[in-house]
């Protein structure tokens, strides 16, 4: 306790054991199965549940997440708009405001036949529309087409400006968008925004919530993330790299000992009863063993 750290951590070693406890997991189809058999009892679990996310979390935590993100925070504008603008987001708004407009002007610009007076009334206008088809002849059905046609050719010029439109459009959207994010006048709505997310997901029941789990492919994701810690526990200067954070570490706090640290962050006389209590069992248990009678009683006979 009274040791500094730098004499009890050996960063090279530790990094060394650290490196080879990864590479040793990594290779072990056991070790990755066993995570996801976890990941499936998680899930499994969650579909058996009659209670929403939210009842089965402990009232406290479910409250200081709340309060987490109830806190007043504005992201920087500048960061926003570098994070959101990409051009993925771009054509996805994009699709939104041109499928809006488009919808839009079709029912605004629908015939007088197609609209609710039209169709409010009935029989008497489909009969009063074949009395006219019938008196106008060949000229009734060429005005027809006439119609047809003009009404295809505002679609289509309805298309080409809503298209033009909403790529005029798409940077403004993007900007108001950031705007209402980042504004610190509107911190409070924000915060609402946010903790209403959060509120959506708490209501979801155990099934919904194991459904949703099930969606993310956690078999695929296991092998992504087992494939990018082979590569990054495979490079040659990975044992270095962890061999630096450790020295980073002890660089500032190596001089101290374990027993400052400790009383810094009010844990010492709490880590000094629980590890003195789990010593006291852990030698009990090895002095009770037969391995130790057996050593105990051969070095007695020896000493004779």
């Amino acid at each position: 306790m009274q040791r500094p750290l730098g004499e009890l951590v050996d960063p090279p070693r530790w990094a060394e054991i650290a490196q080879t406890a990864l590479s040793d997991w990594l290779a072990s189809e056991r070790g990755e199965q066993r995570v996801l058999q976890g990941w499936r009892d998680a899930v499994a679990w969650l579909e058996q549940q009659d209670q929403t996310v939210g009842e089965a979390l402990a009232p406290e935590i479910r409250e200081a997440i709340e309060e987490v993100v109830a806190q007043p925070y504005s992201p920087d504008p500048a960061v926003l708009r570098r994070t959101i603008d990409r051009e993925p987001v771009r054509k996805l708004v994009r699709e939104i405001l041109h499928d809006t407009l488009v919808d839009f002007g079709k029912k605004v610009s629908a015939p007088v036949a197609s609209s609710g007076v039209t169709r409010g009334l009935g029989a008497f206008g489909s009969r009063a529309g074949d009395r006219f088809r019938k008196r106008a002849g060949v000229l009734g059905a060429l005005a027809e087409e006439a119609i047809g046609a003009v009404g295809s050719e505002l679609e289509k010029q309805l298309d080409r400006k809503a298209t033009e439109f909403a790529d005029t459009a798409l940077s403004s959207v993007i900007g108001q968008f950031v705007e209402v994010l980042s504004s610190p006048d509107r911190s409070e709505d924000q915060a609402a925004f946010r903790k209403a997310l959060l509120q959506g997901v708490w209501a979801w029941s155990g099934p919904e919530a194991a459904t949703e789990l099930r969606r993310g492919d956690p078999d695929g994701t296991a092998r992504i993330v087992r494939r990018v810690a082979e590569a990054w526990v495979g490079r040659e200067d990975a044992e270095e790299q962890i061999a630096g954070w450790l020295e980073e570490l002890l660089y500032e706090h190596g001089h101290r000992t374990l027993a400052a640290v400790l009383e810094e962050i009010d844990l010492l006389d709490s880590f000094r009863t629980h590890a003195g209590d789990l010593v006291r069992q852990r030698a009990h248990a090895f002095v009770g063993g037969d391995p130790f009678a057996a050593w105990l009683h051969e070095l007695v006979q020896e000493a004779k």
